[in-house]
């Protein structure tokens, strides 16, 4: 069942919950209106305040569904009941069990797409993305997240304090800012029917800065979950990563892969939190050491 809050938000926009889906950092849940239409429902209690982010992190989105990029249509997003939310249409196809190597060649070729998409006035409360990689590794972004990653462990303030050296390495590096990044762009947020992806979902992150972190956003998982990414798809998404991205730019991204994931842990799943830290010794550290 959804939780109440989720449920007080579908209230509020006149659907009916219809059952919440397993997973997921924003709680998406399925929602009927009083006709049968269905759609998607994410609801987060953090307020008006970054509403404006998540309209215009859809509105990227709606900019590549307008290419036929097959990203969901967004039908609303906005503030009820002291949350914020987006509501999205229902797009055939299911989370794979296993990436495939077919479905991995997709989302490489998709990712793709992303370059130069992201061109134009940036909306209100959107940071550039170097300003944000830099905030973020400086943990000023979000300091009040940082500070709880920390006050997780010894294990993690020490990555956190490898981390924060690495906003000295920008300095030299021209990113590119151009492109739309999805933000959380792996293997659990595509939904395919047998080895076609039908669709790439979780668009609420997106921002324009620098396509090719996607992509070492999903080699990374590609080697975290072994039992859910088929060989052949983690060796195209790591070589494809590995030709697109240089050592110094990789050092960067590799921390800033690190903050996002130990942010994520302590934050949703603090008792895997250890978990977490090894994936970031040893398949993300390497690249700045």
């Amino acid at each position: 069942m959804a939780g109440g809050s989720t449920a007080a938000v579908a209230e509020a926009l006149g659907w009916r919950v219809v059952r919440p889906y397993a997973g997921g950092e924003f709680g998406a849940t399925l929602v009927e209106d009083a006709r049968g239409g269905r759609a998607v429902l994410k609801a987060v209690p953090d307020g008006p305040a970054w509403t404006p982010a998540w309209a215009a992190s859809v509105g990227l989105a709606e900019r590549l569904r307008a290419t036929g990029y097959p990203a969901p249509r967004y039908l609303g997003t906005g503030t009820a009941a002291g949350h914020r939310y987006t509501i999205q249409e229902e797009m055939a196809g299911e989370v794979p069990d296993l990436l495939t190597g077919a479905h991995a060649r997709q989302l490489l070729a998709l990712a793709e797409r992303h370059a130069g998409m992201g061109a134009g006035p940036r909306a209100p409360h959107v940071p550039a993305w170097r300003d944000a990689v830099r905030d973020a590794l400086g943990g000023t972004l979000r300091p009040e997240r940082t500070a709880l990653v920390r006050a997780s462990g010894p294990e993690a303030a020490r990555l956190l304090d490898e981390v924060e050296a690495l906003s000295g390495r920008l300095g030299g590096l021209a990113l590119r800012s151009e492109d739309v990044v999805h933000g959380d762009f792996h293997h659990r947020n595509l939904l395919a029917d047998g080895d076609r992806v039908t669709a790439v979902i979780d668009w609420e992150q997106a921002m324009p800065g620098d396509w090719r972190y996607d992509v070492l956003w999903l080699a990374f998982w590609c080697r975290a979950d072994r039992r859910g990414v088929e060989p052949l798809a983690a060796e195209l998404a790591g070589g494809h990563a590995d030709a697109l991205v240089r050592p110094d730019e990789r050092a960067v991204y590799a921390g800033l892969l690190t903050l996002r994931l130990l942010d994520l842990f302590a934050h949703l799943w603090p008792d895997r939190l250890t978990r977490a830290i090894g994936w970031c010794e040893s398949i993300l550290a390497p690249s700045w050491r």
